[in-house]
């Protein structure tokens, strides 16, 4: 069993299971219970992702390390958030309450990825089944019936001819089709996977229509809350900057919060590097976080943000799921219409040529 433990450890946690695992913690630290017994209490109750690692946490700390120093052994399951709060609930005292913390943003996080994703299930479902669809049309329907428009004596119309085309590539070179189909997508996917185009991509994201605005609104809500969190929980505004800068994934607001930590360090204002990129960050969010600067208030102020952002995320992907389903059955139809014109066109040509 423990090797069972150990090999499932391997995998990383989800949010939701590191979201029970500080919330549990915290619990267990409020009612006074010591650090490694509610390590081993959490690693009781918790899946196999998670057990072997929390008990080889909790014989860390037993051998002389704090649990910030335990917990960074293992970065997947425990993010820099994670492992910032612990670090700083050490340093002051809190622990039990940053742990409280953590669970809180991380099921927002959570709670947030799955209105996205269930916002991107219809259109996603729908588009891979008519996928599925035009394929096997192609590949088993037209090469039986299209054969027979060959012999007529009259002439095809323009749809027809492009669909004797198609037939007539699927039957000469179908397996290469195939084999292009299967082989090219999962090759490009791995490629425009890859850090070294992830600029071009991330760039590309946030000038898509629709999609680029719901891709920064989510952006600007992560990255807001975690602010917001960090500042909470005690640390400085580089420090929290530091530390959101490697839990954002995009290359060019990784960059920003990069220049913005030097900057701060060094006695510059954070607005003032956020309003140098209006095309990343809205001028309404700069101007709220100058006044938040003013008044030392930027922990309220980006919570706020993260609040606002988030709302106009779920208005996007209402907006998006209204528009996409409309625009799905256009295409539907159109490709559809298309195909019963192809074949019907020739059909009618036959009979006008009887009736004369």
């Amino acid at each position: 069993m423990k090797f069972l433990d150990t090999i499932l450890s391997l995998g990383g946690s989800t949010v939701s299971q590191r979201a029970a695992c500080a919330r549990h913690l915290s619990a267990l630290l409020s009612s006074g219970i010591a650090l490694p017994e509610a390590l081993d209490l959490v690693a009781s109750v918790s899946p196999y992702v998670l057990r072997s690692t929390l008990r080889s946490v909790s014989d860390s700390i037993a051998s002389g390390n704090t649990l910030s120093q335990a917990l960074e052994r293992y970065p997947r399951h425990f993010p820099p958030l994670f492992i910032a709060m612990v670090k700083s609930g050490e340093a002051s005292g809190t622990l039990s309450k940053n742990l409280s913390y953590v669970a809180v943003q991380l099921e927002k996080e959570r709670q947030f990825v799955s209105k996205v994703r269930s916002a991107m299930m219809y259109p996603s479902l729908v588009l891979g089944a008519t996928g599925l669809m035009g394929l096997g049309m192609v590949y088993f329907i037209l090469p039986k019936i299209l054969p027979l428009f060959r012999g007529l004596k009259v002439e095809l119309p323009m749809s027809t001819k492009v669909l004797l085309w198609l037939a007539d590539v699927v039957n000469t070179h179908g397996t290469l089709l195939a084999l292009g189909v299967f082989v090219g997508l999962p090759l490009l996917w791995f490629m425009f996977s890859r850090k070294f185009f992830a600029p071009f991509r991330h760039a590309v994201l946030l000038r898509i229509p629709l999609f680029g605005s719901l891709a920064q609104d989510t952006l600007l809500t992560r990255m807001s809350f975690t602010l917001g969190t960090l500042l909470q929980s005690g640390l400085h505004i580089d420090e929290a900057l530091t530390v959101t800068e490697g839990m954002i994934n995009h290359t060019q607001y990784r960059r920003v919060l990069k220049t913005a930590v030097s900057r701060v360090r060094s006695g510059g204002t954070l607005s003032d590097v956020f309003a140098q990129h209006p095309h990343l960050f809205p001028p309404l969010m700069v101007s709220m976080i100058s006044v938040a600067q003013e008044s030392g208030e930027l922990m309220e102020t980006f919570t706020s943000i993260g609040v606002m952002y988030e709302q106009e995320a779920d208005m996007r992907m209402k907006t998006i799921t209204t528009l996409i389903e409309p625009v799905l059955l256009l295409i539907i139809g159109s490709v559809v219409g298309w195909l019963a014109l192809s074949i019907i066109s020739p059909i009618y040509g036959i009979t006008g040529n009887i009736r004369r």
